[in-house]
């Protein structure tokens, strides 16, 4: 998991971004391979961490170190990303894409 701190406000997040979970369903947006976890904090729905998303007809993986690097752009400059994400694609093999010290790197396995 890739936490996010401080949480992001779900007010400042574009409602259209695929990385929102309820814009994450079968023929709504582009898919992407990363989704926000959100929660809520004293009545305010957060972003607390980036997961890996679900997908019924295999999952896009290629494009999460893109994603995440689009992320650390947009919301790096007032929230920390650190932490490592697991992605598997339909082949068996994993991505793995860490991001520490305000950088975001991907490895295969």
């Amino acid at each position: 998991m890739i936490t996010i701190t401080p949480p992001l406000p779900l007010a400042s997040i574009d409602p259209a971004s695929p990385h929102l979970p309820a814009n994450h369903t079968p023929g709504h947006l582009t898919p992407s391979p990363v989704v926000f976890q959100l929660e809520e904090r004293d009545g305010v729905t957060v972003a607390v961490a980036l997961q890996a998303a679900a997908f019924d007809d295999g999952n896009p993986v290629t494009y999460a170190l893109q994603d995440v690097q689009i992320l650390l752009l947009t919301h790096g400059d007032a929230h920390t990303l650190t932490g490592s994400l697991d992605l598997h694609d339909t082949h068996g093999d994993t991505l793995t894409v860490t991001v520490r010290d305000g950088q975001a790197e991907a490895l295969w396995s």
